[in-house]
């Protein structure tokens, strides 16, 4: 059947991309990375409930794999900086003289954020009269490789 091939054929392809950052994790982290970004593709969702229902094999089973993925990404020792640093280095490494660097230094705006964590007073550009509201300053810089491939090579949320 061509869907079965093409389905292993994205599991390795999927399994190629993973193997290049699980080094930088430990046993634990490199466990719940092989289990939620297979589970964010399956599922199209970023819900723990929506992951874990890809991941079991009976529904009884449901709740508790949804309370382990909750319990890793909770966990103190979950530092998603050497994965980051990891993926910023492989997208890096194809830069080239002749790149397409995409600068886009942006804002989100959190209308009702009163008492978020590091929260500013941005300016929201997609309003005509551009009131200053609470929100983010954001920076990003994006790879476009000669397929028009759009990659991340930086990301900073203030």
């Amino acid at each position: 059947m061509r869907t079965e091939g093409l389905l292993r054929f994205l599991s390795v392809r999927l399994n190629e991309f993973l193997q290049r950052f699980a080094h930088a994790l430990d046993p634990a982290r490199r466990e719940l990375l092989w289990q939620l970004v297979p589970g964010i593709l399956a599922s199209g969702s970023l819900r723990l409930s929506e992951i874990a229902r890809t991941q079991i094999t009976s529904p009884s089973r449901l709740s508790a794999m949804e309370k382990h993925l909750s319990i890793q990404l909770a966990s103190r020792h979950w530092d998603h900086r050497p994965l980051g640093e990891t993926l910023v280095a492989d997208q890096a490494a194809e830069v080239r003289e002749n790149t397409v660097l995409a600068i886009d230094f942006s804002e989100i705006v959190k209308v009702y954020g009163q008492k978020l964590e590091f929260l500013d007073r941005v300016s929201d550009r997609s309003d005509p009269y551009k009131p200053v509201r609470p929100g983010y300053w954001l920076f990003q810089v994006y790879r476009v490789d000669p397929a028009d491939q759009v990659a991340p090579l930086w990301t900073n949320g203030r």
